[in-house]
Order: structure tokens, then sequence, then C-alpha cells
């Protein structure tokens, strides 16, 4: 596995390194707003593919669940936020200008939304599965908890009164003014409002970029809602004696009812893999809530009969005329205390051609068809109920307001309990699953994760296909009310009166049909987000309120259709019946084949991650902020919650460091990542390629950039060393480094995860070959009295107390701690829930006291004086060191680094079994791969044959997990140093391009990391020329006799110089160390051109990577990798390298005509050549890994056998 140059240095670039962030990250449930009003941009940088636009992010807080993606939503409050900082970086944005923050909070009755300015909690870092407490920053009590239910009660509660109240008011007016038409009018009113809302959902978006304000759209929306509330309030008293002014009091509310309805599918819109059927759900629970409360309010009035003047308030306007104020109210407070802030939304019409351009949309309009019909469906409820309660039943005012107030109470159990049916359901297709194929339920959801759940044909008990497993379940429960309301009607018909029964049946049934549209409300948005492609879903967002407008504007026209066709021309016949019939015909049956994938986090909602957090900047009045990848104790792999920077913008590589400014933002990376950085990374960023000339390092930037400027930095995150070297440079510029408190990501970062803590246990004397107890002593020896030492590399702590902990870093078998070490007394500062009885026991043999994690900070400040010096490695961080007192801290190279670079007998006979173990997985692996590939087997991508080799690795004794991600990759990936491949998006293995994998197993008794790049067709001529110089550098190495004190440095060029012969080069380290039972990549020396590789000399027992490569972009990648350790040669003074990689080279890949003799003799079995190179030349490489490994092999493993032998 490839090392950069800087990866290992003590200068200011050793900081760069990060472990990659997994995808499922995760996360934040994030819902993006696009706020570019063009979907294309002309200039060259984007003229071929679709612009990431900016974008406005609604995070609703959750935690994981047990089934698929399944999240736990305790916030009752959702946000959007945004920033208005323009970029002055890439994009051609016309509203980047007017863009900022505002954070407003959304629930609606009919699946619509509307805005209020609010602030999410943030979830602290220390937070377990399952616990909702408040950050610091934002502390939550029970009364703020109670404001927010409130505001989002209010607003729910006044647009619930004008969604569904205003009919039986309005109806009975109408039907004095047009006693014969009033059906058709109270349709008509009602499908034009629809109408308004269809319109403006296709089009407010754009209105709000023509204003330049998304607040007074939504305040003009709101008024204009006052308006239509009033105008057909007073109609129904007399006031206005016109039908008009109804419908038009109609078409104001359609307005504003389409501005909601676009907000409320940007809810379902969601671009992070989070579980937005959770979210969705509380909306529908808010919008049930208003509901239920709306006839009741409807019964009080018709009670209550109040005049003033000459109007008389009562059950047929009191409804319209309270919403009325509330709304007059509600856009006066919006007005006033809402700040001005841009959000337009595109022309939806644009991205929906390109859609259809592009194909494959059968999935996303089966959603809108199914979307259609609830929306049909639930329109249908509320314009029949209260009329057949009022007209057909002749109810009571009261008794009306109590059934309906029963159906849509009983509605809630939809919304209130979706998810709880959801995971339900799961468990029992699960225990059927599990039954059926006899295999237990743990080793089914394990095969789902591994499949990633969620791809076309996933189990239905996990991952996307247990939301469609719901979405079935849910129509079928809508069916079966259907059905119960034809039969009443059927009934009734047939008796040509109402009787207690059908009531009673039609009443169940419509409470059946509002369950199951709740539910439907919840998951058929979740679906229709997921079918939709990344880069149009934002664009076809307004598609979704549109959608429901049309069932809306359908239900009422299609019922009196039907109604005037029936042969009784009454409204007790075939009319409802015909309606319901329609709902039930839309094709569900293709949902199962619905594919989709969980896409990884879009560009938009990275981009609004990075406008908020720019304002946390202005808040701190801060011009900079410095974002490593590292966590507090400079580790290259980082668990996934200090995965700061891929989560702020997206790198996911393990090297880097940026610099987020109020209108730019710059990251720096190594040559292993350029071609990374440039596809994960938007346009909002300016990527440095470090390494390559003219371009400045981050340090160099800030001195050159950053005149009289506030710097921020978590002071966890930075090195002492390194923080003070900023300090300087930043002085002469007259800038400050500013050590802020919080980390400022983290404020922003609602989802994120908690530490994983797992147990420790201790490695057993026959891996380690020395105890704790002498290991401690050595360093006591070296201090010396009235001094003490700080370790804070996580593996310095883990080899030195020989404890290991699997799972809490990823790939690496270390905890999270510091070590205080003196003559006096040892302190482990760790978190205790990870300490075991029998670990606790042995700590306390080693006379090491323990203290909590958290308090390294107040015991260092109360010990620092008992010592005249204070040690501390390089990698210490500058909080740390604050802690320690800056008078007495000395930063130094760690005395346990160097004792741990040296493996001692028992380390490296561990190393020696551990390779030949991987060994034998990487050939059977290679063996079976090669059978495949030439068989023509169509299912072998990257991914399914990672899968395989980690299959096979798993069934090796003392095997602990892999020790980095395995690096599959075929093609132009291969020329990505550290590419990932991903399930959904797995290039497919074939003849004409090599195939490279780099990976490696981590085992009790060592940790192994091997690279091979072969080819299963005719390589081309260009490829075998790479390939070979490659082999030419890789046999240099291997094969030196160096003098003592030769360092990495020195060797260096000897595996670059054939390479150099054709005008080539890699940009990556060409080794590094490596851990026992530790970190895959290990210090203090290594095989590099870096200046601080020629510190240390290459010592007996330290071992390291030989791994040259070539990589043309785009095109391949080449890389032979194998660990070799020091030894003694056979002249005194002088020393040589033994391999411990047993896996052969591939030789279809070498071009002869290049090598030398002694290179040939190296590669092949040729007796009279490696007798004569004896000095040099070990046993011929492949010959080697024959002689060790076929009596390894099973002799039934003939594939294995047969296929080593030709090698």
């Amino acid at each position: 596995m490839t090392v950069d140059d800087s990866s290992m240095k003590s200068d200011d670039r050793s900081q760069s390194n990060k472990s990659s962030v997994s995808v499922q990250t995760n996360n934040r449930n994030d819902i993006a707003i696009q706020t570019s009003p063009a979907l294309y941009d002309n200039n060259e940088a984007s003229q071929n593919g679709l612009l990431a636009p900016s974008t406005t992010s609604l995070a609703p807080t959750a935690h994981n669940g047990v089934y698929g993606n399944n999240s736990n939503i305790r916030s009752r409050s959702v946000s959007f936020a945004s920033t208005a900082a323009p970029s002055r970086v890439g994009v051609n944005d016309p509203y980047a200008a007017f863009r900022s923050k505002s954070t407003i909070s959304l629930a609606l009755p009919t699946g619509d939304a509307i805005e209020i300015e609010d602030e999410p909690d943030q979830l602290p870092t220390d937070q377990k599965p399952g616990q909702r407490t408040p950050s610091p920053q934002q502390p939550s009590t029970k009364m703020q908890i109670f404001r927010r239910m409130c505001i989002i009660n209010l607003v729910a509660f006044s647009f619930g009164i004008d969604s569904t109240l205003w009919l039986p008011s309005v109806y009975n007016f109408i039907l004095t003014l047009r006693p014969n038409d009033a059906d058709r009018y109270l349709a008509v009113t009602q499908a034009v409002s629809a109408l308004a809302q269809f319109i403006v959902s296709l089009s407010i978006g754009v209105f709000a970029a023509k204003v330049h304000s998304l607040k007074w759209t939504i305040v003009v929306c709101i008024a204009l809602s006052f308006a239509g509330n009033f105008l057909y309030s007073c109609a129904g008293v007399g006031a206005l004696n016109n039908v008009g002014a109804i419908i038009g009091g109609r078409i104001l509310c359609g307005i504003a009812s389409g501005s909601s309805g676009l907000a409320m599918g940007f809810i379902a819109i969601s671009t992070a893999n989070v579980d937005r059927l959770e979210a969705l759900s509380q909306y529908r629970t808010y919008a049930g809530i208003a509901l239920v409360l709306g006839p009741a309010l409807n019964a009080l009035f018709g009670l209550i009969d109040i005049k003033i003047g000459n109007y008389t308030i009562n059950e047929n306007n009191a409804p319209t005329y309270c919403s009325s104020f509330i709304m007059a109210l509600l856009a006066i407070l919006l007005g006033l205390f809402l700040s001005n802030k841009t959000k337009p939304a595109p022309n939806p019409i644009v991205p929906a051609i390109e859609f259809f351009r592009r194909g494959h949309y059968g999935p996303s309009l089966i959603i809108l068809c199914s979307m259609l019909s609830s929306s049909y469906v639930s329109a249908l409820i509320l314009y029949v109920l209260p009329d057949r309660l009022s007209s057909f039943w002749g109810f009571s005012t009261g008794v009306q307001a109590g059934l309906q107030t029963a159906v849509y109470a009983a509605g809630l159990i939809g919304s209130l309990l979706s998810s709880y049916i959801r995971d339900g359901l799961g468990r029992l297709v699960l225990s059927i699953t599990s039954w059926k194929n006899g295999v237990d339920k743990v080793t089914l959801l394990e095969r789902a994760k591994a499949d990633g759940g969620v791809s076309a044909g996933a189990p239905l008990y996990t991952g996307i296909g247990l939301e469609i497993l719901l979405g079935i379940v849910s129509f079928l429960w809508v069916s079966l009310g259907l059905i119960a309301m034809m039969i009443s009607f059927g009934l009734d018909f047939v008796y040509s009166s109402s009787q207690a029964s059908t009531a009673a049946g039609f009443l169940i049934g419509c409470a059946v049909v509002m369950v199951g549209y709740n539910i439907q409300a919840a998951v058929l948005p979740t679906l229709f987000s997921k079918s939709l492609p990344n880069d149009l879903r934002v664009a076809l967002t307004p598609w979704y309120g549109a959608t429901v407008a049309m069932g809306k504007i359908l239900a009422p026209l299609i019922t009196e259709a039907i109604t005037k066709a029936t042969p009784t021309g009454g409204r007790t016949g075939g009319n409802q019946i015909g309606g319901y019939a329609l709902a039930l015909g839309v094709p569900i049956e293709h949902l199962p084949s619905f594919e989709t994938k969980l896409l990884q986090t879009s560009q938009t909602e990275l981009n609004d991650r990075l406008e908020d957090f720019r304002e946390l900047l202005t808040d701190n009045k801060l011009d900079y902020y410095i974002v490593p990848t590292t966590d507090a104790h400079a580790s290259e792999y980082v668990a996934d919650a200090d995965a700061r920077l891929a989560f702020l913008s997206g790198f996911t590589g393990s090297s880097g460091v940026a610099i987020v400014g109020a209108y730019d933002a710059h990251l720096w990376t190594d040559s292993r990542y350029y071609i990374q950085a440039e596809r994960e990374l938007s346009r909002a960023w300016t990527l440095h390629k470090d390494g390559l000339p003219g371009v400045p390092t981050w340090t160099e930037w800030l001195s050159k950039y950053t005149q009289s400027a506030r710097i921020g930095v978590d002071p966890k995150l930075m090195t002492y060393k390194q923080a003070t070297s900023i300090e300087d440079i930043l002085r002469d510029v007259e800038s400050q480094l500013i050590y802020t408190a919080h980390n400022l990501i983290d404020q922003i970062w609602y989802e994120r995860p908690a530490l994983p803590l797992r147990p420790l246990f201790v490695l057993g004397m026959e891996f380690t070959g020395k105890h704790a107890s002498e290991k401690l002593k050595d360093v006591d020896n070296w201090l010396g009295p009235k001094r003490a030492f700080i370790a804070s590399a996580l593996d310095d702590i883990a080899w030195v107390l020989n404890l290991r902990c699997q799972d809490s870093v990823p790939f690496n078998p270390v905890f999270y701690s510091y070590l205080l070490i003196s003559q006096s007394k040892k302190v482990l500062f760790v978190h205790k829930d990870q300490l075991t009885g029998v670990v606790s026991d042995y700590l306390s043999d080693l006379n090491v006291e323990i203290k909590d994690y958290a308090n390294i900070d107040n015991t260092l400040k109360s010990v620092s004086s008992n010592y005249t010096t204070i040690f501390a490695s390089e990698t210490v961080s500058r909080a740390v060191a604050s802690d320690s007192g800056f008078s007495r801290i000395r930063t130094t190279t760690s005395p346990i680094t160097l004792a741990k670079a040296a493996k001692n007998p028992v380390e490296l006979k561990g190393a020696r079994e551990a390779y030949k173990r991987d060994g034998l997985a990487f050939v059977r692996f290679l063996a079976w791969l090669d059978g495949q590939v030439r068989a023509g087997n169509p299912d072998l991508t990257e991914w399914n044959v990672s899968a395989k080799f980690d299959e096979i690795r798993s069934k090796l004794p003392l095997f602990k997990g892999l020790a980095y991600e395995n690096i599959s990759a075929t093609g132009a990936n291969a020329a990505l140093p550290h590419y990932s491949t991903s399930k959904d998006n797995s290039p497919k293995l074939d003849l004409t391009t090599p195939y490279l994998n780099d990976s490696g197993g981590q085992y009790l008794d060592g940790t192994c990391d091997t690279t091979r790049t072969v080819h299963f067709g005719k390589p081309t001529k260009e490829q075998k020329v790479a390939f070979t110089r490659v082999l030419q550098g890789h046999i240099a190495i291997d094969s030196l006799v160096f003098p003592e004190g030769t360092t990495g440095g020195h060797i260096d060029v000897l595996a670059r110089r054939p390479l150099w012969l054709e005008n080539l080069d890699f940009g990556h380290g060409t080794g590094h160390g490596i851990g026992a039972y530790l970190n895959v990549h290990e210090g203090p020396h290594g095989i590099n051109k870096g200046l601080s590789f020629a510190q240390f000399p290459l010592r007996v027992g330290c071992m390291n990577s030989n791994e040259p490569g070539y990589y043309a972009e785009n095109k391949f990648g080449m890389r032979i990798e194998s660990v070799v350790t020091v030894k003694e040669s056979s002249k005194k003074g002088w020393l040589k390298y033994e391999r411990l990689t047993k896996v052969p080279i591939d030789k279809r890949l070498v071009d002869y005509s290049l090598l030398t003799q002694f290179e040939k003799d190296w590669l092949n079995v040729g007796t009279f050549h490696v007798l004569k190179y004896t000095l040099t030349t070990p046993k011929a490489h492949n010959e080697d890994v024959k002689q060790t490994l076929l009596p390894l092999l099973d002799k039934s493993d003939k594939l294995t056998r047969k296929w080593l032998q030709l090698q």
C-alpha cells in the first residue's frame, strides 16, 4: 500500500494524513434545495456535464436503527439552511450574491410544507445510540422543544383549516346560490385551487429567483392565502354574494399551497444516506393533528354563533375566518423576523427533458403514478366525507365533527407507526426467510449489509427492499379500505337509502384508507427521491408537489363527471365507486423490480455544508479555517467521527489539508490523490497538487495570501511543532492563528457519529516477544529522573503496553488514549468503558494508573510542575502541549517509535508466518480469478472479486480483519494509487486491461501488505514496458546490499531509475514501515525521497514495503509490492533485505528484452546465474514462492496447485 513522500514527515506537511470515510456513513439527514436557476453552464469546465448547483439543506436529527437505514427522528424541528457568501471559484452563478443562511421549520397537513426560522440541535460527539442530548452550543430545554412543537403545529393547523375545512362551509352557501349546480361548482373550486398549486409548484422557485428573495415569496404567498380565506369567508355570510369570489379565494389559497407543496417536495428529496421515511412520517403526524383539530373547531363554532356588526360567524365560516387571521399574523411575523435570504429553485422543465432523454425512467414514473393515485385517494376522502356526512346522511354538526375527527385520528396510526410497521414487516420477512432457507437471521443480515441491501433484488427485510415492501403493503391496505367504501356505496344504492351498517362500513373504509395514505405519504416520496439521478434529483423536486396537486385536480372533477354519467344522476350511485375503481388501477405490480442505489453525498449537499461553515467563520470573526484530515493523535486512519475534511469537502483520501475562507476553499493533497480529488471536489474548491513544481505548500500559501488575517484551527488537530511554525510564519504577515474552543465543523455536523469504543485485550508474549514492563523500563532509562514523556501516537501506546483493540479505528488495532510515562508513575488516559476486568488487572500489575480519556488536560496541568522537562512525540497536539506547559515541553522522536521499528525475533517469526498464510490466500484468489476471467464469467466486477478475496482471507488462522481497505482496480481506476471501488459503481474485469489488487490481512502475529498487477489476456507493448520498468525498480531494492547507516532516502532513486529511462515516474514513496499486528504504515523509516527519511537509518529488524509503480492516467496502473526486512549480510558492517511476501509475479506482463540477465535470473529459475550472483541474489522469486507455498496447499486444491506451478 502506497505512502506519500510527506506522510511520515515531521515538517509542516506531516499531518496531512487521514483515513477514507465510509459511505454509510453515516451521516447527516440532509435535503438539498437547488439554488441556481440554470441547469447547464456554458463555461469550458462544464460543457459536457450538469452543474453541481448551490443548495440549501434540510437536516432532521437521526440515528441508525436495526433494519435498513432506519433512523429514529427525535427532533420535532426540521430546517432549511444555506449560505450566501458568493464563490469566487468555478461556477457562473448570477444569484450567488443573494445567497445566505436561513433556517426554516416545515410541517403541513396535505403533503405541503412551509417555513419558520429555527435552528436544529447538534448531536454531541459522545452520544450513545438512541440517545438524544443537546449540544453545548445549542442547549435544548423542555421549553424550547415545546416552543418548536407549537410553531410547527400552528403552521400545520392553519393550513389544515385552509385545505380541509372549507368544503362543508362553502358548499352550504353554494347550495343556496346554485342549488342545481352546487356539486359542479364545489368540484370546480377545488380543482381550480389544485391547478393553481400545480402551476406554482413548477414555477415558484423561478419566481423567487426573479425577485431575489425566498423570504418575500413565502410571505406574499401566505398573505395571498389570507386574502383567499377571507374572500370566501365573507362570501359564506353574504358579504360577497358571488361564487367568483369563492373561486378567486381558492385560486389565491392554491398559490400559497403550491409554494409550501414545493417545500415539502424538498423534504422528500434527501441526498444523504438516511431514513427519509421516518422524517416524512413526522410531517404526516403533524398534518394528521391538524386534520383532527379542524373538525373540532368547526363543531365549536357550530355551537356558538358570534355576530360582528351585520356578520354572523358560525360553523359555515368560522374555520376560514380563524385560519385567515392566523395566516395574516404568520405573514406579519415572517415579514418582521425572517431574514431576507434568497433561495431560488430551478425551472423543472429542462431537467425533466434531460431525465427522459437518458432513459431508465420507468421506476421513477411508477412511483409518480403511485403518488398521483395516493394524492387522488386522499383528496377524494377529503372531498366526499364531509359531503356524505352533511348531505347524504344528514348528521348534525357535532356528529359530523366527531366522525371526521375519528377518521382523521385513525389515520394518525399510519404516520405514527410507519417506521414500526416497516421494522415489523422486516422482522416477519426475515424470520420467514431464515426458516425457509435454514440460515440464521444474523447471517442473513450480515449478507444484506455486505451487499449494501439497496440494489435491485435486495432482500425485502432490509434497505430499499424493506421500503418497497412497505409501499406494496400500504397499497394493499388502501385497497381494502376502498373496497369497504365501495361495498357501502353499493348497498346504499341497492337500498336507495343509507343504513347504519353501510355508514359504519364507509367510515371504517375511510379510516383504513387514511392509515394507508399516511404511510404512502412517507414511503412514496422516499422511493421517488432514491429513483432519481443524483445530478438531476434536486431539479426534479418540484414534480413532487405538482403530482400531488394533479391528484387534487382529478379527484373532484372525475367524481362529478361520473356522478352526472350515472343513471341516477345523483350523488348516491356509481360516482364515487368509479373514482375508487380508477384509484385501484395504478400499476404497482412492477414496484418490486424498482432499481436504485443509495448515492454518495451529492455535490449540492457538500456545497451547502461549505456555505453553512462559512456562516460560522463570520460568527467567530475568522477569515480562514484550517481543516486537516487527522484526528487528535495525528493518525493516518481515523474513525468516521473524525473524518471532518471528508464531511466538509467530499474528499475521501487519507492525506490532505483544507483552508476555507469566506469566499474561497482550497485543498492540498499528494500525488496519490490528484485524480481522486479532481473527481470528488466540487467547483467550489481549488485543488493544489502538493509536490508539483510551482505549487506552494499550504503553509507557503498562508504566508503569501493571508495578510492581516485571523486564521482558525482546532488545537487538538494540529501538532505543537506545526502550530509553532505556522505562528512564526503568520507573524511575519501580521496574521494570527486562532485556536477555537470547539471544532467548527462539529457545529454543523448534526449527525456526527459517536466514536466506536470496543474492548481492549492483552496481546500475549508468544506474539510480542517482550513484556510490557520491560518496554516501559526502557523508556524510564531513556528519560532519567524528574522527566516525563507523553505518548500520543496510538500505535506507540498499543505497542508499549502490549494491548490491542479491534474496530475502534478502521483497520488499525489501536485505541484512543494518551500515556504519561515517568520513573515515578505511569498514567493511561483511556475510555474506561473499553476496559475489561482482565485488562484492568493487567494494567494494575504494570503499576499503570487509569484515568478517563477526557481528563488528560486537567491531569497534565496539575502534574506538569513535578517535572523539569516533559518530552512529547512530534505528533503531540498543540492542545496537549499547552496543557503540559510550554516552558517544559520538548518535542522529540518518540523513543517508543524507534524501539517499535526494529522488530524482535519473535515479531519477525510471526511476520514470516503471517506472510505465508496471506500468500496462500493471495494465490488461491489469483488462481480462482484467472480461471473465472478466462471462462468469461460476466459477474467479475472490482467489488465482487474483492469480496471473494476477503472471504478467502477470513478463513485463515489468527485472522483479525483487513490491514487497510482492499484496493481492487482495473483499467483507468488502477491509475489511482489509493482507489476505492463500490458495489454500485464497479467496472468489470476483462482480458484487455491489467488488474491491480493491493490488500493485506491483520493477523495476531503480523500485519500484511501486498500488491500484484496481473493480466488475463495479451498485454499491449505500452503495458509491458511500464510493468517491466516497475519490476526492474522492484528488483533493484529487493536485491540490494548496503552499508550500515544507509537510509531510505539514499536508496529511493534505485527504484525510479528504470522508469526514468522511459521518462516515467511515480509520485508516492517507494516503501513504508510496517507494524507487528499494528498499523500498516509505520515510521520513522521508509524508502522515500523526502528529507525526513534521510534522518533514520535502516536497522536490522526494520520491515518496510518495496512498491514502485507507474500510473497512466485514464489508461491503467502498475504496482508491485512486497514486504522485506533488514538483516545482516555475510560481511560485517553490511546489510541486505530478506523478502517476506510469498506471492508470484505475473510474467505475462514482462518484456524480457528489457531485462538484464541478473534480473531474468531473479525472476526465473536459472541455476548458473543464481550461483554466480550468490552474494546478492536469493532464490529466484517465483521459484521461492512455489517451494514455500506448495507444501502448505491441500492436495485437494488442484486449481491453485496447478496455477501456482505454472508461474
